[in-house]
């Protein structure tokens, strides 16, 4: 669920967009952990690239889905 959570709290991704990842896996964890090259060979743009895999950066998934 903490992934979950991630994944909606995601700034920058329009819904559509949203919508598309969420299609493409089984999970919100499994975008977490998702490699940059998987991103680019689905045809996601470079800077959604950048903003999903900061976002991956910036995020604890223990302390940001605690509060």
């Amino acid at each position: 669920m903490k992934y979950e959570y991630w994944f909606a709290a995601l700034r920058g991704l329009s819904c559509k967009k949203k919508v598309f990842l969420r299609s493409k896996v089984v999970s919100a964890a499994e975008l977490y952990y998702i490699e940059e090259t998987t991103l680019k060979k689905w045809g996601v743009e470079e800077k959604d690239r950048r903003t999903i895999l900061e976002s991956v950066k910036g995020w604890n998934p223990e302390t940001e889905y605690d509060r």
